[in-house]
């Protein structure tokens, strides 16, 4: 059998050069943060929203009142912190965490 080279691939978290973690958890609360993914064998980047399980219940409530909720590439930890961010994503490539060209938001579809 052959060598998956995907299997070598690491997810890694990119933040935003400004990026200050006090900042972030006081003007947000803690609650939710946006920021990409990267994927080391192609360097594609790719969204993904950190939420804490209670302000994820109260957007899905607060959504759905209007139909739906939606949000590409979610992902729950228990407090929204840069460590934890780092955690999940350090799980995500030990999992071998795939699919993430479906999230590739630069394409519109058209």
């Amino acid at each position: 059998m052959g060598h998956d080279r995907a299997q070598d691939s690491v997810i890694e978290l990119k933040l935003p050069p400004d990026f200050d973690e006090d900042e972030v958890y006081i003007g947000m609360k803690g609650c939710y943060f946006r920021a990409k993914l990267v994927e080391s064998s192609s360097g594609s980047e790719y969204p993904i929203m950190f939420y804490d399980p209670i302000r994820l219940a109260q957007d899905v409530e607060s959504e759905v009142g209007g139909g739906f909720f939606f949000d590409v590439a979610v992902c729950v930890i228990p407090e929204v912190s840069e460590a934890e961010m780092r955690k999940a994503v350090s799980k995500m490539t030990a999992w071998h965490i795939r699919g993430l060209r479906a999230i590739d938001m630069d394409h519109s579809g058209d």
